[in-house]
């Protein structure tokens, strides 16, 4: 979205490549895949943490939740070692928030890939330490917290 000479504007770069929507809940749908650079841009990206693999290159695309069709949420994930495997993005001190994993586990698992592909074997290769996520609540997270009753 933008102005210009001729007046506002809206350019779709790409879209989404796949989608989900939640049984339980038909309101709640994901759709995954969305490129976040074009295929020249990414021919420039590096990730230190990405040349221990054979295919370094990483290729970084979005997943937007939506509720009656509005974005509620973005997380932006990388598929790396030449597709095998699908992480969040691990920022300069080497963290990603326990949400951006949860949905990185959906998405490797609405893909159907082989278990030795999983998220968490690649950070924990990598070393990536996970993070509450506070603005998230802690959605996502394994760490449960215990609402006690006032008397």
């Amino acid at each position: 979205m933008g102005a210009g000479p001729d007046g506002e504007f809206s350019d779709v770069m790409g879209e989404h490549y796949n989608h989900a929507v939640c049984r339980e809940e038909p309101s709640l749908t994901m759709s995954r895949a969305l490129e976040v650079h074009a295929r020249n841009e990414r021919q420039e990206l590096h990730f230190d943490w990405a040349k221990y693999f054979v295919n370094p290159a990483v290729r970084p695309f979005w997943v937007d939740f939506f509720w009656n069709n509005a974005i509620i949420d973005r997380v932006e994930l990388g598929s790396i070692d030449g597709g095998h495997g699908t992480i969040p993005l691990p920022g300069a001190r080497m963290e990603v928030s326990d949400f951006e994993v949860a949905v990185a586990h959906l998405v490797h698992d609405l893909e159907e890939r082989p278990s030795h592909d999983h998220p968490a074997d690649y950070l924990d290769t990598l070393g990536v330490n996970r993070i509450r996520d506070q603005a998230r609540q802690g959605a996502g997270s394994t760490n449960r917290l215990t609402v006690s009753q006032g008397r």
